[in-house]
């Protein structure tokens, strides 16, 4: 079966920000005539008249029309009136008045509710509409403790919620807190679900969306934000999120890898069979980092596409207008039908363990301590510096399906597993799958109760003695095909550059102490247990006793060095993958001047991307350059049986590529300049 083309949907979002709507009527045509496939608008109750008036002369123009509500936030003057109505927190009721001190809606009040769903059903049946975002970058954080979520949980649980407003490690040892999240996060999901419906019964095509602020996973903890995206999903046809690099917290280096984290993060929560949409910086103010460049329309309109995110929307279109971002934004239009033919090439997958940061490990709640910033993104930034392409799969859908799709499984101390996740893993096992497994694994169920013997022994015989959460120095034990392109390093002008305080170690962070199974060739070892194993089974296997972060501490000079773990980890991924990438960069990360003239420095990252993609008529291989660092490398493609390479064109310049090809592989050199933010490649094949 032929795979079905991506249909990719450029958005047109406008606002409203002088208090005058009608003016918007007047970007439709240009919208329009740009290609946009769509335009969108924030809607509020009291704006009903305009937004249908909107929808109709969008849909004369041919635009769909994707409106965003806010089902909890923007009603302040109704609630003035309604107090009762309120989202009551657990810091409301510790007061000593025991009022709401909210702005929000409770989402479960009856009247509130129904208010807006009548608001839905209208939106509904408007000309045009073809997505209602529901309740814009809410969160329900501690819960309500509302008169009526106080008598649904008694009518639905038993007895009082609890009520924690700083709750501590201890407190999940306790199975009715642990319950009390799961109730929480799930009674939320089950509301939005049943506004779905509601716009389902009036217009069964249109799509029902949560906007999704980032700060709800990969930042905080989905137990503190109450927002369980990979839950939300199942009840709802689509998911939309807004990472902006020079305005919210930094925590990915360069800043610009938080749009690429959150589309690959967002693409795996979201099926492939329902939206995922990435409302992209298209505005800039003088509180930000910096202002948005040309460099930044290209980033915006070819990552979230080359993570396969086919929904794209600016915010917003007339403040992308006054700025350099939207020619260069618009000017990657005409790529939008190559990326219709490929998909993300799927070689590792990093599961991500909503369960176990929710039930097991979910003290500190927001990085870099939590656990997202101490297990999840250091075995991606290392991924992601040594050009492997990965994709993240939630452990809610961890099944026999989705991990045989990718050559790798990368385990991140996923402490909580379901039966059917553990049946589908062993499964996975007999059929010779390949894992790279960090830390524990199933130590406990979904839910966190702990088991009398977890996956990791049962399994693997890898029995853990405690926890050991600092740094671990480790030495290379064994001769291994995994470590044979292991990078040199110079020893002499390390031990001379500021008398070897910064010569770079091997380490780990938050480690288990662990006894090795008799089958089990050590590769690496701490002074007193094994750090690295390889492991006996029908695929490759290896285990890493902690996290291998890109910096660690001297021992010696209490300094901070580069951790050789950090090169170590992507090069134990493609040995277990037992294969390379159909698509692929060498020499990567390439050389730039900071590297070659201080090859100890602390602060070295790689400031490019690469995202290799894979369909039926040819490859494409996009390079994004954060930093403006000139360099050079190849980028080399396995030709597939039975086909042969056409031509290679990189498609933002529309220049032909000279290529060297052989009868299985073809290779183009890679020029980068101090200009250059982004290179497609598209490498166009045809039958032998």
């Amino acid at each position: 079966m032929r795979p079905i083309p991506r249909l990719i949907h450029r958005a047109a979002f406008l606002h409203d920000a002088e208090g005058r709507p009608e003016k918007l009527f007047d970007l439709l045509p240009e919208i329009a005539a740009k290609g946009y496939r769509a335009a969108g608008i924030f809607v509020f109750q009291r704006d009903a008249d305009f937004v249908a008036a909107f929808c109709r002369r969008a849909a004369a123009l041919k635009l769909d029309v994707w409106l965003m509500t806010g089902y909890m936030k923007y009603d302040e003057a109704y609630l003035a009136e309604h107090p009762d109505q309120r989202l009551v927190t657990a810091e409301d009721v510790r007061d000593q008045d025991g009022l709401s001190a909210s702005s929000w809606g409770c989402p479960f009040n009856r009247k509130f509710k129904a208010r807006y769903i009548a608001f839905l059903q209208r939106l509904a049946g408007l000309p045009g509409v073809t997505r209602l975002s529901l309740n814009d970058e809410a969160f329900l954080l501690s819960g309500c403790y509302c008169k009526t979520c106080r008598a649904d949980y008694a009518r639905e649980i038993g007895g009082e919620m609890p009520l924690k407003t700083e709750p501590k490690a201890e407190d999940w040892r306790d199975a009715c807190w642990r319950a009390y999240l799961k109730w929480k996060m799930d009674r939320w999901n089950c509301v939005h679900g049943e506004m779905a419906a509601v716009i389902h019964a009036v217009n069964p095509r249109i799509k029902a969306v949560f906007q999704a602020s980032p700060a709800s996973d990969l930042w905080l903890n989905p137990w503190s934000t109450g927002v369980d995206l990979s839950g939300m999903i199942e009840r709802l046809d689509g998911l939309s999120t807004d990472p902006y690099y020079t305005f919210h917290e930094r925590h990915f280096n360069p800043a610009e890898v938080y749009l690429s984290e959150w589309c690959r993060f967002l693409r795996g929560i979201v099926p492939d069979e329902k939206e995922a949409e990435m409302v992209v910086q298209g505005f800039s103010h003088p509180t930000f980092t910096r202002p948005l460049g040309r460099e930044d329309g290209y980033w915006s309109a070819l990552v979230p596409l080359a993570c396969g995110i086919n929904q794209v929307t600016p915010y917003c279109y007339h403040f992308q207008k006054a700025s350099p971002v939207q020619e260069t934004y618009e000017a990657c239009f005409k790529l939008d039908r190559y990326f219709a033919q490929v998909q993300p090439l799927k070689h590792a997958a990093i599961v991500h363990g909503a369960q176990t940061e929710i039930f097991a490990r979910p003290l500190p709640a927001t990085v870099p301590d939590s656990y997202d910033g101490t297990r999840v993104m250091p075995v991606a930034e290392a991924l992601r510096h040594k050009g492997i392409p990965y994709a993240f799969l939630p452990d809610r859908r961890m099944d026999e399906r989705s991990l045989s799709e990718f050559r790798v499984i990368v385990l991140p101390e996923l402490d909580c597993l379901s039966d059917h996740q553990a049946a589908a893993l062993r499964a996975y096992m007999d059929r010779g799958g390949n894992l790279v497994i960090l830390g524990n694994l199933g130590s406990a169920t979904e839910t966190g109760a702990p088991r009398t013997r977890s996956f990791l022994e049962e399994q693997f015989g890898i029995r853990i003695r405690e926890e050991a959460p600092k740094q671990r120095p480790f030495q290379l034990t064994a001769k291994h095909p995994a470590l044979a392109t292991l990078e040199t390093m110079d020893e002499a002008g390390a031990q001379r550059y500021l008398g070897g305080a910064h010569v770079p170690i091997f380490a780990l962070r938050h480690c288990v102490i662990a006894d090795a199974p008799s089958d089990a060739e050590v590769l690496a070892s701490f002074e007193d247990s094994p750090a690295i194993l390889s492991l006996k089974g029908r695929g490759r296997m290896v285990w890493l006793a902690g996290f291998p972060t890109r910096t660690a501490e001297s021992p010696a000079f209490h300094t901070t060095v580069l951790n050789r773990a950090h090169t170590l980890l992507p090069l134990l991924v493609e040995w277990v993958a037992g294969t390379k990438p159909a698509l692929r960069v060498e020499n990567w990360p390439p050389e730039v001047p900071m590297k070659r003239l201080r090859p100890f420095d602390q602060r070295d990252v790689s400031t490019f991307e690469f995202f290799p993609l894979e369909g039926e008529g040819g490859y494409l291989g996009l390079v994004t350059s954060y930093f403006k660092e000139p360099t050079a490398f190849p980028m080399t493609l396995q030709v597939p049986k039975g086909k042969r390479l056409k031509r290679v064109t990189e498609l933002l310049s529309g220049s032909d590529v000279p290529f060297q090809n052989n009868s299985s592989e073809a290779r183009i050199q890679v020029q980068i300049g101090h200009d250059t933010a982004a290179l497609a490649f598209w490498f166009e094949m045809d039958m032998v």
